[in-house]
């Protein structure tokens, strides 16, 4: 099982559109570890044991589909998703999230659902929504 993804493990693959990642023993992800996928539409990093964002995903910018659920994880930085303008879906579901920043929504006219069941005081999934709506819903809890 894959416990580490580090820089220059994609070489070579600018065309990739899906990467799966789920069901490893991930727990470190370095910065730009995804940086050499420009064309990545969908990136899965489901049940591992992630518990720090340290990595970002600002250069897929045109992901639609990123899925980190069932992790550890207790926060998101704030300019997160800054780039990924085509971003659809959402899924942060059974991690340790307390909180959302305001502005990790800003700019994401195409985002179509978010799924944060399965933590604590954000347990809910929204759909059909925009992110200023998000925004203010997302201020109601803890």
């Amino acid at each position: 099982k894959i416990e580490s993804i580090n820089s220059g493990d994609f070489p070579n693959l600018p065309s990739l559109t899906y990467l799966g990642l789920s069901n490893n023993q991930i727990s470190q992800i370095s910065e730009d570890a995804f940086n050499s996928l420009p064309q990545l539409h969908s990136l899965e990093i489901n049940n591992n044991q992630i518990k720090a964002v340290n990595f970002k995903i600002d250069s897929l910018k045109e992901l639609y589909d990123f899925s980190m659920s069932d992790n550890q994880i207790e926060d998101l930085p704030a300019e997160f998703f800054k780039n990924n303008k085509e971003l659809q879906f959402v899924e942060l579901a059974n991690n340790s999230i307390r909180s959302i920043p305001d502005t990790i929504f800003d700019g994401l006219d195409e985002l179509y659902k978010v799924d944060l069941t399965g933590n604590p005081c954000l347990d809910a999934v929204y759909e059909h929504i925009n992110h200023h709506e998000l925004k203010t819903n997302l201020k109601n809890y803890c």
